[in-house]
């Protein structure tokens, strides 16, 4: 889908070029006629602009979504390791007998 949209985008800027590059016309219908399918290949090309764009955009956000739920995971784990290793479940007092909460 996304080539066929990739082809589609290309073909409506050959045409644009082509109808920019049109010297006369020999009537007003002619130029009606023109100037309608300029402005509609102008409004296609823009779309898939857009829809390009937003594409690329959501990829982007996806991709730096996932190093973040990356390092997330691994600095938790960092802090549980640490908390593992800092728990005191018991303490002794001067004459070596064990407290605890």
């Amino acid at each position: 889908v996304k080539r066929e949209q990739d082809l589609l985008a290309d073909e409506h800027l050959i045409e644009l070029r082509r109808l920019e590059n049109l010297e006369h016309l020999p009537n007003d219908t002619e130029e009606d006629q023109w100037i309608h399918g300029y402005l509609t290949l102008c409004e296609e090309v823009t779309t898939a602009t857009m829809s390009w764009l937003e594409g690329r955009n959501i990829r982007a956000w996806t991709r730096w979504t996932g190093y973040g739920e990356q390092s997330t995971r691994w600095f938790y784990k960092c802090m549980r390791a640490r908390n593992s290793r800092n728990n005191m479940a018991s303490v002794l007092d001067a004459d070596g007998n064990e407290l605890t909460d």
